[in-house]
């Protein structure tokens, strides 16, 4: 099933907001408690899922995209 470059723009915005309000929360739920590095080392992993993952979702409707 493919969808539309819409329903793809709107897949991606919808994906990549959530992750970045889960990265701020994380961010916020771990500053004080954990190393500055371990923040560091899991905001990299959050930023790359951020990055990475709505464009996995897109190429499952349409695996040329992108």
């Amino acid at each position: 099933m493919k969808i539309s470059k819409k329903k793809e723009t709107e897949l991606y915005e919808l994906l990549h907001k959530e992750l970045m309000d889960a990265r701020v929360k994380i961010s916020i739920k771990l500053k004080g408690a954990v190393h500055h590095t371990i923040l560091n080392d899991v905001d990299d992993v959050m930023s790359d899922l951020t990055m990475k993952a709505p464009l996995k979702a897109i190429r499952l409707f349409n695996p040329n995209a992108i």
